[in-house]
């Protein structure tokens, strides 16, 4: 589907092709007509939402929160490495050039650097305060997890100078132009797959953007779901080759939450 097309309905009729999904974009409507349905709508979740799908997100161990935004002018972390006397020589390139995830004691700062001055930076944490809890010597601040992005904010660069003094000569940026609180990240639908659709693994759930393995998982998802048609499709075999790839989308959800709340636990101790 294009960019800016909204599904008005979805419907799953008793046909050769079940799939109709009525669409409209530009004021202009249209109707889409599949046999299979994959749903790479991500948090939007048009199918399992259609389909009544049990949302099973207490099943997932991690539970961390960000607040956030786009920002203009952020200054270079290379160049602010440099000048406090860090040794650069054996990194491979420019640090700005990478997707930068910096660790604290209860949380971390991602900032991603895109074309024309922009950026995304924020800050995911545990609400609860339990990452890095036994090497926290800085007490509980409530204003971390406060309601109020601005006030969360600020309390997160107050705890850290070294942050706030990179951060200081950035503005956000005009969309959105404002921070945003979000709250808990994590979200998992009960199932991948029925007889006759599938949920891409960003679709199916999400944990936290630490180690970046949202991606990799999506890609991964693409190729399982192309050779499962490529070799399957309108075969007896279908059915069973869905039910591998549900299950492999189960497992590696379950390894990635493991991981990143491990991780999450261990903030604050190298």
């Amino acid at each position: 589907l294009h960019v800016g097309t909204t599904v008005e309905r979805l419907e799953h009729l008793q046909a050769e092709s079940p799939w109709e999904l009525h669409l409209r974009r530009d004021g202009s409507a249209s109707c889409v007509r599949a046999g299979f349905l994959i749903d790479a709508t991500g948090e939007g979740g048009i199918l399992p939402r259609h389909l009544g799908l049990r949302d099973r997100t207490d099943l997932i161990h991690t539970n961390s929160e960000a607040v956030f935004s786009h920002f203009r002018d952020l200054p270079s972390w290379h160049d602010f490495l440099s000048r406090s006397g860090a040794k650069l020589d054996d990194y491979p390139f420019r640090c700005d050039d990478a997707a930068q995830h910096h660790l604290l004691d209860r949380g971390w700062i991602w900032m991603l650097r895109f074309q024309k001055n922009l950026a995304s930076v924020g800050i995911a944490f545990m609400p609860d305060g339990t990452a890095g809890s036994g090497t926290n010597a800085h007490g509980r601040d409530p204003r971390l997890c406060s309601a109020n992005p601005d006030e969360a904010w600020r309390a997160w660069l107050d705890r850290y100078p070294s942050v706030a003094e990179l951060l200081a000569p950035a503005q956000v940026a005009a969309t959105p132009g404002r921070m945003i609180r979000a709250g808990r990240l994590q979200r998992r639908w009960e199932k991948a797959i029925g007889e006759d659709w599938a949920l891409l693994p960003h679709t199916y759930g999400f944990i936290d953007p630490l180690h970046s393995t949202g991606i990799a998982f999506s890609l991964c998802g693409v190729e399982r779901l192309a050779n499962v048609l490529g070799q399957h499709w309108r075969q007896p075999s279908c059915s069973a080759a869905l039910r591998r790839y549900d299950h492999a989308v189960e497992r590696e959800f379950e390894m990635i939450d493991r991981l990143v709340h491990g991780c999450y636990l261990t903030l604050g101790n190298f």
